[in-house]
């Protein structure tokens, strides 16, 4: 398979911009989640969520680039398939996650209903899994 250096190092670039936006904001998050901060910035947490929205956006863009001339044969690979279920169960997980914001900048996790402390769980274990996998497939899918 033959990626052009600009496409693979514009899609790299995009992941490291997510990486450290997801660190920064599971670094605010589990200060929430810990109780070492009562709640979480608002604007602080929106700045990381945009960050983080945006690598994801310029991976979507960058992948769709080096994609498209190897769709016959990605098409039928199982491994490519799985990245774009982790890909888009984190276009989902954006969404769920946009909205707990709200909840955490105005709430004490200790506080929250069991419901909610299990909504943000999930939310948090599926972001972590997610990222995870579609970097591993896409590691060896190249």
């Amino acid at each position: 398979m033959n990626l052009t250096n600009l496409e693979l190092y514009a899609h790299l670039s995009a992941l490291t911009l997510a990486a450290i936006s997801i660190v920064a904001a599971d670094n605010l998050g589990m200060r929430w989640f810990f109780g070492k901060t009562r709640v979480i910035n608002r604007a602080q947490a929106r700045i990381l969520h945009y960050s983080t929205g945006t690598a994801l956006v310029l991976l979507l863009i960058s992948g769709a680039t080096m994609f498209w001339p190897l769709r016959d044969y990605l098409l039928h690979d199982p491994l490519f398939i799985l990245k774009m279920c982790f890909v888009a169960a984190l276009i989902v997980n954006s969404i769920v996650i946009e909205k707990l914001m709200g909840i955490a900048a105005t709430t004490p996790f200790a506080e929250l209903p069991q419901t909610q402390k299990v909504q943000f769980i999930l939310s948090g274990a599926m972001s972590g899994l997610c990222w995870a996998g579609a970097a591993l497939c896409g590691y060896f899918l190249f």
